[in-house]
């Protein structure tokens, strides 16, 4: 007997509930995937008209930030009046621009930022406010270069992160508009980064990576290294490699061959041995730029005359370039074998001021402008940038090797050396690349509530700005932190503008800010003289004394001093300064006409014409000792001993028509 029918199954009822995994799905990385070796990069993903007006909207805003602020600096004396490396650029450009391209003598500095400037100004005239205008433009064009580069290499979200922090970044900001060659620098490796992450495998876009690379390497020469690196990404496929590297060698070759036609071995400048030196020396422990003892001035100029002067007295002979360079390299490397624990202290010094937020300036010091003009101060500067790109590579640093290389490699190529913030720009390109990605990635972290990741990237974040933002100055040896050396460079330049009284409250500002610098006697002594300018006879008093204080062997201050009460009507104190001034060293020729000028305002004449004689004795070949005799002796009456002295001063001079006057006439 058959049993009852089953039961028929019940109807399955969808769950109202969503299907979701115990964890979300983790975000994609951001950016297209890999090529497959050897073939070209995906495209990148194509923009609407909407992301398009963005770009747009946002290079504008970089350039509404940029290029008002040409014609506001304009008037300010460093702009005024070129100083350091601006001045002999513009100097070297204004040479070109009279044809001089090639020059007659070995490069110092890199070439290319100089031949650009020479163009402009062939084309335009020396306008300086113009040339500025045209690089916030390539500095701009920069920024879309590094869109671009983003764009392939990590996506659309991650292209306007980079543009966008590019737009408000600081040190990029002041660079573009400064007559210097770092911010053209800093666009050339943006457009290699994009040339690179568009090239792929193939050899001629490689041959053309190279070539920018190389150009990039003639407006900065540390940046001449990047080429092997980026050559390495490709070391499985020799071809691809060396399709770069000759790109290169071929932007670099034609300077290469001018040095060799005029007749030294030399690849670009001969710079290179001196810059590595002016960080490996006995005098510099802190990382920083330091003057050596045996130059003039802090400044280009006297830095070439200075070290070829100093390499050729060691030596005993006169030296071509190359045996300058290779000279200083030596003495470099000599230094770094003799003192390995010195240098791998001042070198992670170097990596720390590398890495730090504070800006380290030279003539152009952003900190000191941004006081100026506070906007500038509110920027993006690397106390954020420099953390957030900490936390990019955190994420993405092994899916991004090209901008993680290049990152790496400018590093390294500045770390031998001394640390200027204008040196470090290069870094600026990946550093925003990987900045953006944090900021992607924070994002979609958000979005899907990945909190332990987060609080992992929150830890990256706050370990970096730490770091970035430590006081190292105050643990360390590295130099001061502030601009108050702003302050002394603008009273440099007032003083040439003829404003002493400007120059000598900013002296006087240097000292407030940082009463160490009243231990620099250039310092003291730039504020005397300016002081003795303004006839302001306390304060030269002040200045001129304490900079005798610390050089008592230099009585220039005393003479100074002297000439200012001259001046002043005040011949016993004149008398005194340079009675105490012969007292220290006798041969100072100029101290006895002043003495006896001093001795002659008080009645005293023969005291006057004994300092002119005794000058005389001390200095017998000076005819400005027996000329100065003459005209006393004539303006008081004495035939005999202006006879005398004039014929001193034909002995001395045949033909001095004063004197040889004076022993016709009479008069």
């Amino acid at each position: 007997m058959e049993g009852p029918p089953p039961p028929a199954p019940r109807p399955l009822t969808p769950d109202p509930r969503p299907l979701t995994p115990p964890h979300p799905p983790p975000a994609p990385p951001p950016g297209p995937p890999p090529a497959a070796p050897g073939v070209l990069p995906p495209p990148p993903p194509a923009l609407s008209r909407r992301q398009w007006a963005w770009v747009a909207f946002l290079l504008f805003i970089a350039l509404t930030l940029r290029l008002p602020l040409v014609w506001i600096l304009a008037p300010h004396p460093f702009f005024a009046e070129l100083v350091g490396d601006a001045a002999s650029y513009d100097r070297w450009a204004r040479e070109v621009a009279a044809g001089d391209l090639l020059g007659s003598r070995m490069f110092f500095q890199d070439p290319l930022y100089a031949w650009l400037l020479g163009a402009f100004y062939r084309g335009a005239g020396p306008r300086l406010e113009l040339a500025r205008a045209a690089q916030v433009f390539a500095g701009v064009a920069g920024l879309f270069a590094l869109f671009l580069a983003a764009r392939r290499l990590a996506g659309v979200p991650v292209a306007f992160c980079a543009l966008l922090l590019g737009a408000f970044a600081r040190p990029l900001v002041f660079a573009d508009v400064l007559p210097l060659k770092e911010g053209l620098a800093v666009a050339a490796l943006e457009f290699a980064l994009l040339a690179l992450a568009a090239a792929g495998a193939h050899p001629l876009r490689l041959l053309g990576a190279g070539a920018i690379l190389g150009a990039a390497g003639l407006l900065r020469g540390n940046l001449l290294l990047l080429a092997p690196p980026c050559a390495a990404l490709h070391a499985r496929a020799p071809r691809r490699a060396a399709a770069l590297l000759l790109g290169a060698a071929l932007c670099v070759l034609p300077v290469t061959l001018r040095n060799l036609y005029l007749g030294d071995r030399v690849l670009t400048t001969y710079g290179f041995g001196i810059a590595l030196y002016v960080g490996n020396n006995p005098e510099n422990d802190s990382g920083r730029y330091r003057p050596l003892s045996f130059l003039d001035a802090a400044n280009v100029d006297s830095e070439e005359a200075g070290f070829r002067g100093e390499a050729e007295r060691r030596l005993g002979r006169s030296l071509r370039a190359s045996e300058i360079e290779r000279f200083w390299r030596g003495e470099s490397f000599r230094f770094i074998r003799e003192n390995p624990a010195t240098f791998a202290r001042v070198t992670a010094k170097r990596l720390l001021l590398l890495l730090n937020a504070y800006e380290i300036g030279d003539e152009y010091d952003v900190n000191y402008f941004a006081e100026l003009i506070p906007w500038l101060g509110r920027l993006l500067g690397p106390s954020l940038l420099f953390p957030l790109a900490a936390v990019g590579i955190a994420h993405a640093g092994r899916r991004q090797p090209l901008p993680l290389l290049l990152l790496l490699a400018v590093l390294a190529s500045l770390l031998p050396f001394h640390v200027f913030d204008r040196y470090r720009l290069p870094l600026l390109p990946p550093v925003l690349l990987f900045a953006a990605i944090a900021l992607v990635e924070i994002r979609a972290l958000l979005a899907v509530r990945r909190f332990p990741e987060l609080a992992r990237t929150a830890a990256v974040f706050a370990l970096a700005a730490g770091v970035v933002n430590a006081p190292i100055e105050r643990w360390l040896s590295v130099g001061y932190f502030d601009h108050a050396y702003s302050y002394y460079n603008l009273g440099i330049a007032q003083r040439r503008h003829g404003d002493p009284a400007t120059a000598l409250a900013a002296f006087e500002e240097a000292v407030r800010r940082r009463p160490a610098l009243a231990g620099e006697w250039k310092v003291s002594y730039a504020a005397g003289i300016s002081a003795c300018e303004l006839k302001d006879a306390a304060r030269a008093e002040l200045h001129l004394r304490h900079a005798l204080d610390l050089k008592p062997r230099e009585v220039g201050p005393l003479l100074d001093l002297a000439f200012l009460y001259l001046e002043l009507g005040r011949p016993a104190d004149a008398e005194a300064a340079l009675r105490e001034a012969v007292a220290r060293d006798p041969a100072q020729r100029p101290a006895w006409p002043l003495l006896a000028r001093a001795c002659a305002a008080q009645g005293r004449l023969p005291d006057a014409l004994a300092a002119l004689a005794r000058g005389a004795e001390l200095a017998p070949g000076d005819v400005d000792l027996p000329l100065a005799r003459l005209r006393l002796a004539r303006t008081h009456g004495l035939d005999a001993e202006a006879r005398a002295a004039a014929a001193a001063v034909l002995r001395l001079q045949p033909g001095h028509v004063e004197a040889a006057s004076y022993l016709r006439d009479g008069r």
